[in-house]
């Protein structure tokens, strides 16, 4: 195991700093048994869509990056019964590899190095070594097994590696885009909103996203809402929060408060019980993409079957504007879907397709299959043809 100086690892001078960004993950849990699951090494770029047949791994996948991400922000305290992570990513200060196993609800394996230096191990009993960046050694520690050493060494000072996993997992988002996505969740009093304003994956009420985000970044931030469902075709002029008519509600005390949108070609204002789901969920997806472009620190959007429930020409374009949300801020963007509409519309260089063989799922990429996809381009067919029939092994 090669220990490099981590005063020139973190004190490298980086005179452009790339977005942050998970580069690859690998994953395992219940090695062994009849539940076995088994997600062999996956690079991601930029932008990543995860396609693959029903039952393959597309939703698990994503619950499982969300997963590494609740356990290096310190949401999830205590270890899974099982499971392994091996990621890869590129942070402030450059290379990220971390090792994390977990068995019988113990953390029994936890090492990271940055730019190939270790600077954390720890064992199952709990015992381990960290650096120190102002002391320049390495210090003994030992923790309860259960717990997980990254999430509680939060010190700039000190450890700024664990800084910076954690603000990057803090700064990720599931959207299960075929779920109701918080519809008929409303919220009794806009103080206690902005107060506990949090993305989706913290508290579904799409309601919160929104206020706490026009708190923030003002008209524009509805502007940049209106322009995207506009391109959606939708007919709206504005969207805004207010208190709902409470003849709605008739079994609550005061009103509540929910989303509207304002239809121009009905002259009407729409509450948010009462949009289609298809439009609701578009502009649910619209209203995060634009709270995490304004905000910057938000670093990696999940997004589960995008498009869901909406027809070719408004799933198509909702793909469109994600793709290109992304590519204009620092987000890393990965969906899944298995629609053939949003298939041909994403980039085969986008893609990943997964294919699982009894517990493992691999993925084909043009970064591990090159000339698969290559060769593809040549000819003429769709990339739903070339999904099919199984041109990316």
């Amino acid at each position: 195991m090669r220990e490099s100086s981590c005063e020139k690892i973190l004190g490298t001078d980086r005179s452009y700093l790339a977005p942050a960004m998970l580069k690859s993950l690998k994953y395992s849990e219940s090695a062994g048994q009849p539940q076995e699951w088994r997600l062999e090494r996956t690079e991601f770029g930029r932008v990543n869509l995860l396609v693959g047949k029903n039952s393959t791994g597309k939703s698990r996948a994503m619950n499982t990056l969300a997963g590494l991400a609740h356990i290096l922000s310190g949401k999830l305290s205590i270890a899974y019964q099982s499971g392994a992570f091996e990621a890869e990513f590129e942070l402030e200060h450059g290379a990220y590899e971390l090792e994390l196993h977990m068995h019988a609800g113990n953390v029994v394996r936890e090492v990271l190095r940055v730019n190939g230096a270790l600077v954390l191990e720890r064992s199952e009993e709990g015992r381990g070594r960290i650096w120190f960046e102002q002391l320049q050694e390495f210090v003994a520690f030992e923790l309860d097994p259960r717990q997980f050493a990254l999430p509680n060494r939060r010190d700039k000072l000190q450890h700024p590696f664990a800084v910076e996993l954690a603000e990057w997992a803090a700064g990720v988002t599931l959207v299960p885009f075929g779920s109701e996505l918080g519809k008929r969740e409303l919220a009794l009093g806009q103080a206690a909103i902005i107060q506990s304003a949090g993305r989706l994956q913290d508290r579904p009420s799409l309601i919160n996203v929104y206020i706490s985000s026009f708190v923030a970044y003002g008209a524009d931030y509805d502007h940049a809402i209106v322009r995207c469902m506009q391109k959606l075709g939708y007919s709206i002029s504005a969207v805004y929060a207010k208190q709902l008519p409470a003849d709605l509600f008739p079994g609550l005390q005061d009103a509540p408060i929910g989303l509207v949108i304002h239809d121009d070609e009905l002259n009407l204002e729409i509450p948010q019980t009462h949009m289609s789901q298809g439009q609701y969920r578009a502009l649910a997806l619209v209203i995060h993409l634009n709270a995490a472009m304004f905000s910057g620190s938000e670093t990696l959007c999940l997004i589960d079957d995008i498009g869901e429930g909406l027809d070719y020409e408004r799933a198509s374009l909702l793909v469109e504007i994600a793709i290109e949300l992304a590519e204009q801020s620092q987000l890393q963007l990965v969906m899944t879907s298995n629609d053939r509409f949003v298939m041909n519309k994403v980039p085969l260089q986008y893609w990943a397709v997964l294919e699982r063989k009894k517990h493992t799922v691999r993925a084909y990429t043009a970064r591990n299959s090159p000339h698969a996809f290559e060769d593809f381009k040549f000819l003429g067919l769709s990339n739903f043809d070339f999904f099919t029939a199984g041109r990316y092994h």
